[in-house]
């Protein structure tokens, strides 16, 4: 894409799907990570309590907001059909 191209809609909705996309299975694996550590994943000093912490944070940012860009992804792939 030349620089002066500007991305259309469906680029830009599907760069934010799949960016959103991705943090959610981030979110899910830490989550997953998380549980299975126990007792001891809790405790201040636990590198995995941070991540925990800071992934759930981060996938919390309304740039990369899982479920609208879910739905924005799904309308515009309903508008295709049309």
């Amino acid at each position: 894409m030349a620089a002066e191209e500007h991305p259309g809609l469906e680029h830009r909705t599907r760069v934010k799907w799949q960016a959103a996309y991705a943090a959610e299975l981030c979110r899910r694996a830490v989550g997953r990570l998380f549980a299975g550590a126990s007792a001891h994943a809790v405790d201040q000093s636990s590198p995995l309590q941070a991540a925990f912490r800071n992934v759930n944070a981060g996938a919390q940012h309304a740039s990369i907001d899982f479920d609208s860009a879910a739905e924005q992804f799904a309308r515009l792939r309903l508008e295709e059909k049309d």
